[in-house]
């Protein structure tokens, strides 16, 4: 449908879902712990969006957002 890279600022062509077990086994000091999804997510997102709110920018990509929403509606 097009949606892709420009729906996910943040990611290129070459989009892709690391593993980090590898890095905790191996390349990790002790004590050492990657933050979990649900805390940081958050705060990514709120960051992200006081970027584009406050000056009523549109991030790159969102043009297509009604596209993604159908898309969504359909995957219910």
């Amino acid at each position: 449908r097009g949606l892709l890279p420009g729906c996910s600022p943040y990611s290129g062509k070459w989009m892709s879902e690391l593993d980090n077990s590898l890095g905790l086994a191996e390349a990790v000091p002790p004590g050492f712990s990657y933050t979990a999804l649900p805390d940081y997510l958050g705060r990514i997102t709120t960051e992200y969006v006081s970027c584009w709110i406050p000056a009523k920018m549109q991030p790159p990509g969102y043009d297509r957002r009604n596209v993604e929403l159908e898309i969504a509606k359909k995957a219910e």
